[in-house]
């Protein structure tokens, strides 16, 4: 598996995660849920970023 493919399914599995924990956040009314999940969105954009800058 080439390397920009694995930290581009590690930022999809990332994103993923982060919006279920944003739902289940808003849902339970827990604050640490929603910034968790907001950390988790920025760790995703910056996944994408070194997935598009990696060579293969």
């Amino acid at each position: 598996m080439p390397n920009k493919a694995f930290i581009a399914y590690a930022a999809y599995c990332l994103g993923s995660l982060s919006l279920c924990a944003l739902a289940a956040g808003l849902g339970l009314e827990e604050l640490w849920m929603i910034l968790g999940a907001i950390a988790g969105f920025l760790g995703t954009a910056y996944l994408i970023y070194v997935a598009k800058r990696t060579k293969n």
